[in-house]
Formats: structure tokens, C-alpha cells, sequence
């Protein structure tokens, strides 16, 4: 998506027990995604800089050292994204006539490519098994937003707690 992002919303839905991402466009268009327990353990290492899979840096020592020089020039330019609290406690809002990026229904993320990772412009694709899914910027900027906001997510959901087995004593 080459389209800048207008606003993305994360939040916890109890009866699906999934994080519902949702973000509109510019350019006036939206896109829902349903993210799971699942899937959220493989995009928390990516958006910390790591493979989900092996753990290795996903971006090299240089593209780190251009990350952080641009997020120091986004802070001194006074491009820095607001995030405090009443930023994200805003309602999500559907732009007016807007556009179906990836259909009118929510997809199920299932998992995450990177593209131009060697460029300027890193890409994180954010996919479902089949279909079209979300493409965001790999920069720090997207990266804290993400974060702050399923961090959010994560605090209304029961996610953090370890599952316990049943009561083995419920089926004899």
C-alpha cells in the first residue's frame, strides 16, 4: 500500500478472542484484520527487530543505525508520532465513502513477509493464507505505533495469562 496511513485502531474482542486492527487511508480507503494469540507471537519479534522464527536481526547493523538517525530526525523535526494516551483513546472512524483495500470483511492474519529489506523503504506484509492482506512500512515510526497499540489490545485480553490445563479430576 503506497497510501499513507490516516488512522489504525487496534482493539480486543472478547467473543472472537482476537485483536481486530483496523486502519484507513488518505485515500480513502479501509482494511480490517483479525490478528490472533497465534499470530501475534510471530509479529511482537518482528516489530522488535527480529525474525519470529529464528531470532536473528532482521535488519542489518547499518539499516538499524539508519533507523535510529531517522526517528532522531522524525523527534527534532517535530514529526514525531503523539502517543500519548489520548491519541489512541479516540473512536475509529470510517472515512466517508471510503474503499475496501482487502474486502469488506475482516481477513485472518497468518503470516508476515518482508520486502525491499536491502532499500530505503523496507515493507512488512501482513497476510492471510490466501489473498490480499496488509503492506505497512518497516520503519520505527509504524513500528511504535503497532506496539503501543497492541500493547493496548493485549491489556483487555486474558493473553497474558499462562493457560492451565483443565482439571484432570472433570473427566474420570
Amino acid at each position: 500500500m503506497s497510501d499513507h496511513i490516516q488512522q489504525i485502531q487496534a482493539q480486543y474482542n472478547a467473543i472472537e478472542d482476537r485483536i481486530l486492527l483496523k486502519l484507513n487511508t488518505q485515500e480513502g480507503y479501509e482494511a480490517s484484520a483479525w490478528i490472533t494469540r497465534r499470530f501475534l507471537a510471530l509479529l511482537l519479534p518482528a516489530l522488535h527487530g527480529e525474525h519470529p522464527q529464528t531470532g536473528e536481526s532482521i535488519l542489518t547493523p547499518q539499516q538499524l543505525k539508519n533507523w535510529a538517525q531517522r526517528d532522531d530526525e522524525q523527534s527534532e523535526s517535530g514529526s514525531e508520532t503523539d502517543l500519548s494516551d489520548e491519541a489512541f483513546d479516540q473512536a475509529y472512524e470510517s472515512p466517508p465513502s471510503s474503499k475496501n483495500l482487502i474486502g469488506p470483511e475482516p481477513v485472518l492474519l497468518s503470516k508476515i513477509t518482508f520486502r525491499g529489506l536491502d532499500g530505503d523503504q523496507p515493507k512488512m506484509a501482513l497476510e492471510p493464507e490466501k489473498g490480499p492482506g496488509l503492506e505497512l512500512g518497516y520503519d520505527p515510526k509504524v513500528v511504535q505505533v503497532l506496539l503501543h497499540l497492541l500493547e493496548k489490545a493485549i491489556e483487555k485480553s486474558d493473553w497474558e495469562e499462562p493457560l492451565q490445563p483443565a482439571d484432570q479430576s472433570l473427566y474420570h
